[in-house]
């Protein structure tokens, strides 16, 4: 999408199909995992090998996905709403610190490189040392320029604020794919789970555990996307001196 439009006008959906091939993957992957490990919180099954052989003969291999489909109804809104979030995050806090270096410069007279920009580059910083007598001006290159970039605290403020709040709004998806999981012969499907809670339990039920969801979620967030960000900037140069080499090998050949 980034090919077809440059200009970054469909950067969010991108980041939105991007969430959703995951999610759809990575649930394939957690599921048995998360059945497991939702009914051994429910204190159904006293041991992790007892719990795995009452699920496998309960409904075999395909027990093991029981609530598939609600895991990722939970899961896809809430990736929907956090990735396109973190990033326009993101791109307001870095926007908001250009500005204010640029403000910076303006009363120093520093040069702030933006990665961005063509000219950044070739951007020079101009010295007047003027002594008696001398009416000529001494050019001095500038210091190496830095590209802007977020602080790892300002990249775990974005996650941890895009995490709590798509952690907040898809409160009713954990609790209805909770449900599913830990009691399927009370709740068929999706439907009828929404249906029998908010008509036996009332609308604020679907909201049970907001504010430790939202607390434990925007803790991991802040880890997960700094951490992320961290790794990202140690590998690229990594990754690009790898690609820089096998490009002059391939140059080398030819």
């Amino acid at each position: 999408l980034d090919k077809i439009r440059p200009d970054g006008s469909l950067a969010t959906l991108s980041h939105m199909l991007a969430a959703a091939c995951g999610d759809i993957t990575s649930s394939a992957v957690r599921m048995p995992f998360e059945l497991i490990k939702q009914k051994m919180q429910a204190g159904k099954y006293a041991s992790l090998s007892q719990a795995i052989q009452a699920v496998y003969q309960q409904g075999g291999l395909g027990g093991f996905y029981n609530g598939y489909f609600s895991l990722v109804v939970r899961e896809l809104p809430f990736d929907l709403i956090q990735f396109p979030l973190y990033e326009a995050l993101k791109s307001a806090m870095l926007h908001a610190k250009k500005h204010r270096m640029a403000i910076k410069a303006n009363i120093t007279g520093a040069v702030v490189a933006d990665p961005k920009s063509k000219s950044a580059a070739s951007s020079t910083v101009l010295s007047t040392k003027s002594s008696p007598g001398s009416k000529s001006a001494v050019q001095t290159p500038p210091a190496k320029q830095t590209p802007i970039q977020l602080d790892m605290w300002e990249n775990s403020l974005c996650g941890s604020i895009a995490g709590g709040v798509s952690g907040g709004l898809t409160t009713p998806f954990d609790v209805i794919k909770t449900r599913l999981m830990t009691a399927p012969s009370e709740y068929k499907n999706i439907a009828f789970a929404l249906n029998k809670i908010t008509r036996e339990e009332g609308p604020k039920a679907l909201f049970k555990g907001f504010v430790p969801r939202v607390m434990w979620i925007s803790v991991g967030g802040a880890i997960f996307f700094g951490g992320y960000e961290y790794a990202r900037r140690q590998l690229e140069p990594m990754f690009q001196k790898i690609e820089m080499n096998a490009r002059e090998k391939q140059k080398a050949k030819q």
